[in-house]
């Protein structure tokens, strides 16, 4: 397990991103990619800027230069749906970058009682439970997710309203 987080830099290093993707693919691959998911992979010696503006990575907005770019996905998928993606995102009104799992199923509906509608649900169950084994994986090796960012603010504050004069 690696250090709590104390400090939180902008933008993850290489071996941030390359822990993050190892350990979603250990999670969700049982540690064996498919081939068209190594295909998307980072290189061996990568710079994290450049890979995340390539054309392995989805942009959003998708035309916008780097800077203003909010979030950076790869499509991971998983043995049951291949559109689920690791993300890296930029919270509201900060420029930390945090790594989430995006089910990228939100949108999908079928007509309640109907047999769409069952397999639906029971594949948007599958991969809530995909996403949060790999989001406590990430956690438990220190690497920002929502829930570590929110524990790191709420700390944050804490200590400075502790501090003399608040």
């Amino acid at each position: 397990m690696s250090e709590p987080i104390t400090k939180i830099d902008p933008l993850p290093t290489a071996r941030q991103i390359r822990q993050a993707i190892e350990r979603y693919i250990e999670v969700v691959y049982g540690g064996q990619a498919p081939d068209r998911i190594r295909q998307l992979l980072p290189p061996g010696d990568f710079v994290p800027a450049e890979w995340l503006m390539s054309d392995s990575v989805e942009r959003d907005p998708s035309g916008a230069p780097f800077p203003a770019v909010r979030s950076f996905a790869v499509r991971l998928g998983n043995s049951q749906y291949p559109h689920m993606k690791l993300r890296i995102s930029l919270p509201p009104r900060d420029r930390v970058y945090l790594f989430s799992v995006d089910s990228h199923d939100g949108f999908l509906q079928a007509s309640a009682g109907t047999e769409d509608h069952a397999a639906l649900e029971a594949l948007k169950a599958y991969n809530s439970s995909v996403a949060l084994v790999v989001t406590a994986a990430w956690e438990a090796e220190g690497l920002m997710t929502e829930r570590n960012y929110l524990r790191h603010k709420i700390n944050q504050a804490r200590r400075k309203n502790a501090e003399p004069g608040h």
